[in-house]
């Protein structure tokens, strides 16, 4: 069958124009990355929810703790949910349909979360593992599930993790989650202009390193100059090896803005100063 060339622009041309401009559009996360303009166009994009269980979805749906479905819809984004038993079952498959769809559905996926913890008889979805640098353990992280062809150093798209044991996490944590945005019901937030800096400068044997105390004090400058009120530091180091600081537990009970830390710790939490889970939740 012969096509004219008239008609074929008519049928075609609107695919291809719209191809032309949907590939010069990208998500809106990655214009930060960008210092000078690089001729893209931004645009909010896909927000992908990873369920351990289809049976957590109700739960993120409940009006009453808060549809988080509808809070992230209303931030911009196009929201999709699907199940880990959906694309497999076992991390590798759910790192090769992550592939699919960002190369053949939706170059515009932005955010992936996954709910569910790495393990557990709850509800879980497996990870991977990469060996410490400094120690002979093996690290988890989702981190491989937002990279192919092994170009570890260009993510696709953000990646986060509510690694939630119990309903109740997971009512929390979303319930959080919304209200670290909305802050309802805030009389006073002015203590969001204040931060805690925590760092451990740790070595059992040699030489003590220090750039976890320095990166502290250059972050507490730039805080400072961005317009901080207060930044409180509790500092571990050579010459100041206080284990335990109440100051920790104090300004973050008092409420901050910022928290970070840099030194050494695991999934207890921090140890140099100490400052664990229970100190969190007794």
């Amino acid at each position: 069958m012969e096509i004219s060339l008239k008609l074929f622009w008519q049928l075609f041309f609107p695919l291809i124009l719209s191809y032309n401009l949907f590939a010069e559009t990208l998500p809106l996360s990655q214009r930060y990355f960008h210092h000078t303009d690089m001729g893209y166009d931004y645009n909010r994009g896909t927000y992908l929810i990873v369920l351990a269980d289809e049976s957590l979805e109700p739960i993120l749906l409940d009006e009453d703790t808060g549809d988080f479905i509808h809070f992230k819809k209303t931030q911009g984004y196009d929201v999709e949910i699907i199940t880990l038993a959906g694309v497999g079952g076992t991390a590798n498959y759910l790192r090769l349909y992550l592939q699919y769809y960002y190369e053949n559905i939706d170059p515009m996926l932005e955010y992936v979360l996954l709910v569910g913890d790495i393990n557990g008889l709850y509800a879980a979805i497996p990870s991977f593992t990469i060996p410490s640098y400094n120690e002979g353990d093996l690290d988890v992280t989702d981190y491989p599930y937002t990279f192919f062809d092994n170009n570890s150093l260009e993510p696709e798209y953000f990646i986060g993790r509510w690694a939630v044991r119990s309903e109740n996490d997971l009512k929390n944590i979303k319930m959080r989650s919304i209200q670290y945005v909305k802050m309802d019901y805030i009389s006073d937030p002015s203590f969001l202009n204040d931060a805690l800096l925590v760092a451990g400068n740790y070595s059992d044997s040699g030489t003590w390193p220090v750039t976890p105390v320095w990166t502290s004090k250059w972050l507490m400058d730039e805080l400072y100059y961005h317009g901080a009120a207060t930044v409180d530091t509790a500092l571990f180091h050579l010459h100041n090896q206080q284990v335990n600081n109440d100051l920790i537990e104090t300004a973050w009970d008092n409420g901050v803005g910022v928290i970070n830390y840099r030194g050494w710790g695991d999934a207890n939490g921090w140890h140099y100063p100490y400052f664990h889970r229970e100190s969190v939740d007794p």
